[in-house]
């Protein structure tokens, strides 16, 4: 039904925008859990180097001092939750115009369906339910469209959670 409605670059975009957003749930789960391994190293600066031993060198962090190893860190959490909600931002307004370009594009072909139809037809139809069809009703179409798309895109994201929960602990994410 989607090949009907839209052209195959649309659709290529629209697979593009979905996996797209697979990445962005990956950013997510990420900057998620650096927050605990950041609150780690500042509450136990010893435990985190033994949690993290394997792989890094445990005498690289022993010689690096605690408050310095702390700033480090922040940068780097900083800077990753930075180019996370930067690829957040792009990804959101790509898709944005996305939809502002499949919206027009229905629209288009639906007004030309309208004016290829018999003079007749329009006779016998009320002009505002032609308007509003138009205007309205696919306006709504893409707002559904949208809402389905961030509704498997943060389902994802809780499924993604509860695996990495069950991966590192899986004691803990039963009960």
């Amino acid at each position: 039904k989607l090949n009907i409605l839209f052209t195959k670059k649309q659709l290529s975009k629209l697979i593009l925008i979905f996996l797209a957003s697979l990445f962005a749930i990956l950013f997510e789960v990420i900057g998620i859990g650096s927050i605990p391994v950041f609150a780690m190293l500042i509450i136990d600066t010893k435990s985190f180097i033994n949690n993290v031993s394997p792989y890094i060198s445990p005498n690289f962090l022993i010689e690096i001092d605690s408050k310095i190893l702390s700033i480090v860190a922040a940068c780097l959490l900083v800077s990753l939750f930075v180019f996370k909600n930067l690829y957040l931002f792009l990804l959101l307004f790509f898709q944005g115009k996305l939809l502002k370009e499949l919206r027009s594009s229905t629209t288009n072909k639906l007004f030309q369906h309208y004016i290829s139809m018999p003079y007749i037809v329009h006779l016998n139809r009320n002009s505002s339910l032609l308007i509003r069809s138009m205007t309205n009703d696919i306006g709504m179409t893409f707002v559904s469209v949208l809402a389905y798309i961030m509704l498997i895109r943060e389902s994802l994201l809780l499924v993604v959670l509860f695996i990495f929960l069950v991966v590192v602990d899986p004691i803990i994410s039963f009960f």
